[in-house]
């Protein structure tokens, strides 16, 4: 009976300058700005980039030396598919963990756009490592843009997918 006189009592709306604050809020949640976002999935993928390093280096840099891995893919499946398959590692697990790190309208905000967030982060990582030292070559960067753009993709879909299924479980088993 309050929220029926509520609407129909002209006098008990609400400030225009709570209106929008209020707007502004549900906007800022509902509608994340793309530079925030770039920036979360930057530090995120810095994070897992370290990992991935351990085992498996990227254009020759490797933080602990440990080769193996490389020489495996190396020898078994060529230059041009080693360098896709460690750009692929590098980048789609850190676009794995982003799904179980950020919230739904960011996740949301790289589905509606993820080439766009999966090639500038592949560019900008191809920069850093070349900042740092590691031996560049055009031809080499460009498979592991091309391989870690599209495995970028793959697992962050798959990582949507498995979020929302477990999700689906949680939900239906309450």
């Amino acid at each position: 009976m309050d929220l029926i006189d509520f609407f129909n009592n002209p006098k008990s709306k609400s400030p225009k300058a709570l209106d929008d604050t209020v707007l502004n809020f549900i906007k800022r949640d509902l509608i994340p700005n793309h530079q925030v976002i770039f920036g979360k999935l930057f530090l995120i993928q810095a994070f897992v980039g370290v990992l991935v390093l351990l085992f498996c280096p990227q254009f020759n840099f490797s933080i602990t030396g440990n080769y193996e891995l490389f020489h495996f893919f190396h020898r078994n499946l060529g230059l041009y598919a080693c360098t896709a398959i460690c750009g692929g590692i590098f980048l789609g697990s850190g676009l794995f963990l982003a799904n179980f790190m950020l919230n739904r309208a960011e996740i949301t905000a790289i589905k509606n756009n993820k080439i766009l967030y999966t090639t500038a982060l592949s560019g900008v990582y191809i920069l850093l490592f070349l900042f740092i030292g590691a031996d560049i070559y055009l031809n080499l960067s460009l498979a592991w843009f091309i391989g870690s753009s599209l495995s970028a993709i793959i697992f962050f879909e798959l990582g949507r997918s498995l979020k929302n299924y477990f999700l689906f479980l949680g939900v239906n088993r309450a």
